[in-house]
């Protein structure tokens, strides 16, 4: 019900005859949650933004280039923001991350997920030498790359003139 829902958007190009814009619908409830969070640690926020829109504040920071996917692969979820001209055209929110990649190197492995953690931290995920890659591990690293692969190949990653020129830098 669009009563349950926040909705806020943003142009990100404009034309004579017609404007594209980037719609964010966030449950009410889920904002309430972070803000009661948020106050809960003594912080009281003045401005809550979108995860995937908050990427795209980098853009005037670093030369971003024309075409640019940025990807937060955070601890529970990745983030990828599409920015074209440093401007945002696409984000998704995609659960899975980090964890998952420590709890496949400890299915692996044989040890507790917080030894997989420093593991991965300190080995990396391709290791060398008497260890083996973990396959869980790839696995997870393989179905990201079908995310990311996915997000390039949507219909609103192709629009906003982009079409011409599909070649795309990823950050991460």
């Amino acid at each position: 019900d669009l009563s349950d829902v926040l909705v806020d958007w943003a142009e990100t190009t404009a034309e004579a005859d017609r404007s594209h814009v980037l719609a964010a619908v966030v449950q009410r409830t889920s904002v309430a949650h972070q803000l009661e969070a948020l106050r809960d640690a003594g912080i009281e926020p003045r401005v809550l933004e979108a995860e995937g829109l908050v990427l795209s504040n980098l853009s005037p920071i670093f030369p971003l280039g024309q075409r640019r996917l940025l990807v937060d692969l955070g601890h529970r979820k990745t983030t990828l923001t599409l920015l074209l001209a440093g401007r945002p055209i696409l984000t998704r929110t995609i659960p899975l991350a980090g964890q998952a990649l420590d709890e496949a190197i400890a299915t692996d492995r044989g040890c507790s997920a917080e030894d997989a953690e420093r593991l991965r931290q300190e080995e990396g995920i391709f290791s060398s030498g008497s260890e083996t890659t973990s396959p869980g591990a790839l696995e997870i690293l393989d179905r990201l790359a079908r995310e990311i692969v996915r997000t390039l190949e949507a219909p609103e990653a192709g629009a906003h003139g982009a079409e011409g020129n599909p070649e795309t830098t990823l950050t991460l």
